[in-house]
């Protein structure tokens, strides 16, 4: 199991990745590597996908107004964008 990150906007993003047949083998080394063993077959994952949500306001949104009023930004979008590193 192998993971890599670009930005949607990265320009080393592999053309192929959002293709139908992405060859990862022609990317750069992942930024994390889980190798199977005999106790984790790799044929238990077959045909999977995995999606990771990061939109932090999704589910924030309506509670940020609330639970954050000292932030200074007045919606969690807004707090996001200017705060990138939190």
């Amino acid at each position: 199991f192998y993971t890599w990150f670009w930005d949607r906007n990265d320009p080393n993003m592999p053309k192929d990745v959002t293709t139908d047949n992405p060859n990862p083998d022609e990317w750069p080394i992942p930024v994390a590597m889980y190798p199977f063993g005999k106790w984790c077959p790799y044929n238990m994952f077959d045909q999977n996908v995995l999606v990771i949500n990061i939109d932090f306001c999704g589910w924030a949104q309506s509670k940020f107004e609330k639970e954050c009023p000292n932030t200074g930004a007045y919606n969690c979008v807004n707090y996001v964008a200017e705060n990138p590193e939190a």
